[in-house]
């Protein structure tokens, strides 16, 4: 997503390979800086995944509309 909005500011056009179906799992910054901080202060050892799950994911076409 970074690349997508990089290119647009700066007025470069968009490459999507494939169909641009596939299906992406779109962060806020903000939250991925909160569960650093979250993890950073609590330090459990453990595997963590962040994401917001299938109901959250897009297309690389819906993120670009």
């Amino acid at each position: 997503m970074a690349n997508f909005a990089i290119r647009t500011v700066i007025g470069e056009p968009l490459t999507i390979f494939g169909t641009g179906k596939q299906l992406r799992d779109i962060l806020f910054a903000a939250d991925v800086a909160e569960a650093f901080d979250s993890f950073y202060r609590r330090q459990v050892p453990g595997i963590y995944t962040l994401g917001g799950g299938r109901e959250n994911m897009i297309s690389l076409l819906e993120s670009i509309e």
